[in-house]
Order: C-alpha cells, then sequence, then structure tokens
C-alpha cells in the first residue's frame, strides 16, 4: 500500500503541472478509498474531497470525497427527477463540474495544484461510459485507480481455473 500512496503522490505531482491539475480516485465500495484520500489530502499541494467541520469524535470523516454519491443512490430510486437509465450526459457533467468548482472555490491554483475526488465505478452509468472516458481524456484528468486486493485475488484466480 506504500508503494502504491507513492506512485499517486508523485502522478499527483505531475498532474499539478497539467492543465487542470485534476484528478479521479476511481474505486469499488469497501477498498480502503476513504483512508487514502485522507492520506492524499494529507500532502502538499493534494486536495481530495472538500474538508468538513469536524464535531470531534473519532471515527467521524474530516472531508467528502465521495462527491458524486447520488449517483449510487439512482439506482434504486429517483434523485432529482432522474434515475440510473434516464440521467443524461449534460446532467452528469455539468454535476461533476459543479464539483471541481466546489474543490476549487476556498483556493488559489498555485495553493493546491493537483484537485480531485474519489469516484465509485457504479456512479457512472453504463451507457454514459464513452463519453466519461472522452471527458477524462478531454479534460486531461489523471485517474488513480484503486483496486480491493481481494477483487483482484478473485479475478487472477478466475483466470487461472478458466484456463
Amino acid at each position: 500500500m506504500r508503494a502504491l500512496l507513492l506512485a499517486a503522490v508523485a502522478l499527483l505531482a505531475c498532474a499539478g503541472h497539467a492543465r487542470a491539475g485534476r484528478y479521479l480516485l476511481f474505486t469499488t465500495q469497501r477498498s480502503g478509498s476513504t483512508w487514502f484520500c485522507d492520506v492524499l489530502a494529507r500532502q502538499p499541494g493534494v486536495q481530495c474531497g472538500v474538508e468538513v467541520p469536524g464535531d470531534g469524535k473519532l471515527g467521524q470523516p474530516s472531508r467528502v470525497s465521495e462527491m458524486m454519491i447520488k449517483y449510487s443512490y439512482m439506482k434504486n430510486r429517483v434523485v432529482e427527477g432522474y434515475n440510473y437509465s434516464t440521467v443524461p450526459w449534460a446532467k452528469w457533467r455539468a454535476d461533476s463540474e459543479a464539483q471541481w468548482a466546489r474543490l476549487t472555490a476556498s483556493h488559489e491554483r498555485h495553493e493546491i495544484p493537483a484537485i480531485g475526488y474519489k469516484l465509485m465505478y457504479d456512479q457512472v452509468p453504463p451507457r454514459l461510459v464513452s463519453e466519461f472516458i472522452k471527458y477524462v481524456v478531454e479534460g486531461n484528468i489523471s485517474v488513480v485507480h484503486l483496486e480491493r486486493e481481494a477483487v483482484l485475488l478473485q479475478v487472477a484466480r478466475g483466470v487461472l481455473y478458466s484456463v
């Protein structure tokens, strides 16, 4: 995990020299991504999510890092008039841009050169994936892919046993 963290910090330091210095921590649930985002945010020049006022209790998150969570909820119900199968690309993109604006609102560009947030796989509806990929590439958005080791082992086992 330490090597992964060092690699991510190095990548984000380079991302600060890119056009926008944006990144996404692309991951699954239960992967350690909240912890990872908190560690990234403690690095100079890196912001992951937005800080929230804490009530001093142990275990309370000090930041909101999963900024597109409503898209996870859309799988089971209507949110803001849309569900998972009806949300248009323009709405998803506008919501993403609003999160980037929220991240940069309290910082100068020179102060935080790498800004980003956590995005779960299920927060990009499958029918929007091609537009999402184009958005990431055209926006020069770096992607830090965090995958839970147990998932990787399951995939590896499946490949080994299917041969």
